[in-house]
């Protein structure tokens, strides 16, 4: 199917809303904790431990020393160990990755929505 004009705007504005609020409620949670960014959910954190671990020590765990299982999402802390290892340990990576993924979902829900015979304003409100 081919994009009609009005369409061409909708993942555009989706991800620049998006943006928005995601940036705005980090700004938020910035100012609100003394000038350090803090994720609401303790598994954004055992995450980042692993993912430290396993860039500057080779250990898939909490501690330098030994394995533990604590990641309940592998992927994502293979992904962030990946990460740490080539750019450091950030804690706003996670959070740019955030960023990128929800775009890229965004992206994927435009392309099945337009599949689906879904256009103009009411692509716009499904994004």
């Amino acid at each position: 199917m081919i994009a009609r004009s009005e369409d061409r705007w909708t993942l555009a504005v989706a991800a620049v809303v998006f943006a928005v609020i995601l940036l705005g409620l980090a700004a938020a949670s910035y100012r609100a904790n003394g000038g350090h960014l803090v994720y609401a959910l303790d598994d954004a954190y055992i995450h980042m431990a692993i993912a430290a671990n396993v860039a500057e020590h080779g250990v898939f765990g909490i501690s330098a020393s030994e394995f533990s299982s604590a990641s309940s999402s592998p992927l994502w802390t293979t992904l962030l160990a990946g990460l740490y290892a080539i750019f450091g340990r950030s804690e706003t990576l996670p959070l740019a990755l955030n960023l990128l993924f929800g775009v890229a979902a965004l992206a994927v829900v435009r392309v099945l929505g337009r599949e689906a015979g879904i256009t103009g304003r009411r692509l716009a409100l499904l994004l």
